[in-house]
């Protein structure tokens, strides 16, 4: 943890962009991407704002995964992704264990 934080306060740049900038801007970079497009010399203060910051960059993986299975064609339809969902937030049955039955002597 801490050689991260060293490692980030040793990539500060001079000019740098922050979450809400990054967040307008963040559609268009997945679609480059998607688009096989090298997006680093188009935006390469997004790419340091995403080593650095991991919500971010978390925001960026889950819309570049969704960006690419839509351009596959391999979205999920609406009513089953909230099928899918429906049952992971059911309330899962465990097993019970077996009662341990002591004899008193």
């Amino acid at each position: 943890m801490f050689r991260q934080w060293v490692h980030q306060v040793y990539a500060t740049q001079d000019r740098e962009i922050d979450c809400g900038q990054l967040f307008e801007l963040l559609s268009g970079y997945v679609d480059l991407q998607v688009a096989g497009v090298d997006a680093a010399p188009w935006a390469p203060q997004i790419q340091v704002h995403l080593a650095q910051c991991a919500e971010c960059n978390d925001l960026y993986q889950s819309l570049l995964e969704i960006a690419r299975l839509e351009a596959g064609g391999t979205l999920p339809d609406s009513a089953q992704l909230l099928r899918e969902l429906r049952q992971f937030a059911a309330p899962r049955e465990e097993a019970q264990p077996e009662p341990v039955v002591v004899e008193a002597k």
